[in-house]
């Protein structure tokens, strides 16, 4: 190895001791912040004494000069603290956390070990420390006491779980050569600058409780070891055949049972036929007949006997491999499971400069921050948790006179509660004690910015209201910042945490404040699953969201504003069936002609509904494949998984469904109709306009003249939706983002399961030419909105249709 690939490797080794270092130096500068008189101000400041003094002397090691410099600034104001030469003042942890915000972007940054690009930053906030300590300049504090006390010689070897502080203890004034390939039994004095001998470290052992391996190697392996989950379900379902097989075989055993007194009665016969010497031939022809029925259940006995033995051998094996691959992958999701901390420890630093930015007073409470969860889950919830806690922060608390205005204490209180719900659901909790979301505001904004009419604004609840945030574009802020008030972030943060399998609900009350909850499984790849069949196809359902399943009468089937419902607890449900949601066609619910109908219950408290389903078949371990880049988002549908048959099965996507529910419940029929069929008359057509008042124009004429109406806002998602689903006739705008009315309408002709849909072009491109566009691209009409009517529009659906 030569030089240049050793001082990689240690920069390597270095790099993740300053992560651990930083984390632990920010952590205690704002508890000493918060406390700077307490009981434990001595312990913290030494703590964080001894954090920069080691990282300084790690940084010297690996020639790492901008860290090495800032370390050793730091370390000296720390001293002076230590010493009460030097009183701790805000201007003072600004300065610390700044330094600490350098060293980071330093460390991360491989290209900035090599070269020095920090110079006038460094220089900047050396100057700036050495000013405070020294109490001269701008930022000059108030020195303690004039006389410094004697310096007292301290052990600055700590111990650490994980990084071996043997290799890199040095001071940047005693470097020792290969710092971390040296022996770590070895022992070595070093007399520093100051004159300070350090004790002989003692020896440590040649093997450690832990080691260091890099993340994508985890999920690597991680990954393999989910992948034995398809050889267990592989070895379940080979068992079953088997056991099927026995099934046959017994119902052989009992048939040739029935026979035998007949197969003996015609061999006695044949005997007598032999004695009496007539029709020789045919006798010998029935006796080998009989002599190979004989010989033949033997054998089939002996391959009874066979097989017997194989379900036995195949049941303890898959008892033992199953047993196995539940181990292994129960202990490796162990290793790949992290506390919260690792996330939240981040945001303390952030709500203070946040907080110090906009002159609020703002406490950060922290609780179950020791609860672990799959580490892809928590590194995938930390912008989501950011733009929560921003937004709390932001236009959340007030600032202190309006709080104290208020008659509420002049600090707000953000609070991060994280709890384990279930063995398999961890729930987050982020409440702030701020003005809370006003319902009349957000339906006013959501007005304005035409998401929804002024008369369903109306209609919602408070709680309804509130939920409006979720929309892209509805935001409370009354004015944009580089934190908040685009109204772009709760929508992001709603579908970033329903991706990962959670939910996020929000209450909130005017002048008291908002409480987010968050619900999350503790691990991504594999969860408890029911397979239910739907519309003649098979589906995963995730157990996590499963309420109940339920069996129930036709006759209990009710109806509330013309939407199918049932009674559970006391509530009314909608009902509505899974197959008409996923737009499969056919039945559900075990068939019109059964007296019952199978449910399964999704959601929770006000928020469930009920999906019909043809049969509940059983439940279990599901492993998550993607559908790949092309399939990146399809709606209702979350992934797919391999049964041990080896057939593929999607899961669906519970939040999409019970947004999708919504529209599908007011055409679900369950009940028996006066003919004891479904109405199957009832055409549905796809509108594609990116105008909202247009959007709503067509959707009410069509449903009125009584047509099933599906809606996109532009052709690219209506494309996906007639992919996904059947459709009678396309309506659609032209000129719309993404894909216009031509490139969409072409699109239709040109794919075989879409190429006789007819399409109607309504649009406000009059001209000839744009007309003969249309038509080229594959149009079945074209109206112009200018001399649009509204019976010349039905009329030509009619004839279409």
């Amino acid at each position: 190895m030569n030089d240049e690939e050793l001082l990689t490797k240690l920069r390597q080794a270095f790099k993740m001791e300053a992560e651990e270092r930083l984390a632990s130096l920010t952590t205690k500068l704002l508890e000493l912040e918060k406390d700077a008189a307490g009981a434990r101000a001595d312990e913290l400041l030494e703590v964080a004494y001894r954090e920069a003094h080691s990282l300084k002397g790690a940084s010297g090691a690996v020639e790492v000069s901008d860290v090495e410099t800032l370390c050793q600034s730091m370390e000296s104001v720390f001293s002076a603290m230590k010493q009460k030469v030097l009183l701790p003042k805000p201007a003072l942890f600004d300065a610390f956390h700044e330094a600490v915000s350098v060293i980071e972007s330093i460390v991360n940054d491989e290209t900035d070990m090599n070269r020095r690009g920090h110079d006038e930053e460094i220089a900047s906030l050396v100057d700036r420390l050495e000013s405070l300590k020294n109490g001269t300049g701008p930022h000059a504090e108030v020195p303690a006491s004039e006389v410094a006390p004697a310096v007292v010689a301290e052990d600055i070897t700590e111990a650490r779980p994980i990084v071996d502080d043997s290799a890199q203890e040095e001071t940047a004034d005693c470097k020792q050569t290969n710092a971390i390939d040296s022996a770590p039994t070895g022992a070595t004095d070093c007399e520093c600058a100051e004159g300070i001998v350090q004790p002989k470290r003692t020896a440590k052992p040649l093997t450690s409780q832990t080691v260091r391996i890099a993340a994508d190697k985890l999920d690597s392996l991680l990954l393999k070891v989910e992948e034995l989950l398809s050889l267990k379900l592989m070895a379940q379902q080979n068992l079953d055949d088997l056991r099927n097989m026995q099934g046959f075989f017994d119902m052989w055993t009992k048939k040739r049972s029935q026979f035998e007194k007949q197969i003996g009665a015609q061999r006695n016969r044949i005997d007598t036929d032999d004695k009496g010497g007539d029709n020789r031939d045919t006798t010998a022809v029935m006796s080998g007949i009989l002599d190979h029925l004989d010989w033949t259940g033997d054998k089939i006995q002996d391959l009874g006997t066979e097989l017997k033995k194989a379900i036995r051998a195949g049941s303890e094996n898959q008892y033992s491999l199953g047993r196995m691959v539940d181990d292994l992958l129960d202990d490796m999701k162990q290793v790949t499971m992290l506390p919260f901390s690792t996330l939240l420890s981040v945001f303390p630093k952030m709500i203070r400069d946040l907080a110090r930015e906009q002159g609020k007073e703002i406490a950060l409470e922290i609780t179950g921050s020791e609860i672990e969860i799959d580490k892809r889950i928590l590194e995938e919830m930390k912008d989501p948790l950011i733009h929560l806690l921003r937004n709390s922060a932001d236009h959340g608390l007030e600032d202190p006179t309006t709080r104290t205005g208020l008659g509420k204490t002049p600090g707000g209180t953000i609070g991060i509660n994280v709890i384990q719900t279930e063995g398999d659901k961890v729930e987050i909790v982020i409440a702030d004690n701020g003005r809370g979301i006003d319902p009349a505001r957000v339906r006013d904004e959501a007005v304005d910015r035409g998401i929804i009419s002024r008369d369903d604004a109306e209609s919602l609840d408070d709680q309804a209201a509130i939920g409006l945030i979720f929309r892209s574009g509805v935001s409370t802020s009354s004015k944009v910042t580089q934190i908040s008030g685009r109204g772009l972030g709760m929508a992001i943060v709603q579908e970033r945490i329903e991706s990962l399998g959670g939910t996020l609900a929000i209450e909130s009350t005017v002048g008291e404040g908002t409480c987010f909850k968050i619900v999350l499984p503790v691990t991504l790849a594999t969860f408890r699953g029911i397979l239910v069949r739907s519309g003649g196809r098979r589906f995963i359902v995730p157990s996590v969201h499963v309420d109940r399943v339920v069996k129930f009468s036709r006759g209990a089937i009710g109806t509330v504003e013309g939407a199918e419902t049932i009674e559970l607890d006391g509530q009314a449900l909608s009902l509505v069936a899974l197959s008409e949601v996923l737009a499969l066609g056919g039945t559900d619910g075990g068939g019109r002609e059964s007296a019952h109908v199978i449910a399964v219950v999704l959601g929770s408290g006000t928020g469930r509904i009920a999906f019909a389903v043809d049969e509940v078949l059983n439940e279990q371990e599901v492993l998550v494949k993607s559908l790949g880049k092309q399939l990146a988002r399809v709606r209702n549908i979350a992934g797919v998984t391999i049964l041990g048959s080896g057939k593929p099965v999607l899961i669906v996507n519970v939040a999409d469904l019970l947004k999708s529910a919504a529209g599908a419940a007011a055409t679900s029929r369950l009940a028996p109709g006066p003919a004891g069929e479904r109405d199957e008359s009832r055409k549905s057509i796809l509108i594609a306009e990116d105008s909202i008042t247009s959007r709503t124009l067509l959707k009410n004429i069509l449903e009125s003249a009584g047509y099933a109406v599906t809606t996109a806002v532009d052709g690219f998602e209506a494309f996906t939706a007639l992919s996904a689903g059947r459709f009678d006739l396309v309506v659609s705008d032209v000129e719309m983002p993404r894909m216009n009315g031509f490139e969409l309408t072409s699109k239709i002709r040109g794919t075989a399961t879409t190429a006789k849909t007819p399409v109607v072009l309504v649009t406000a491109l009059k001209s000839p030419e744009d007309r003969e566009r249309g038509f080229d691209a594959g149009a079945s009409a074209y109206i112009v909105k200018s001399s649009f009517d509204q019976s010349n529009l039905l009329d030509t659906l009619k004839r279409l249709l």
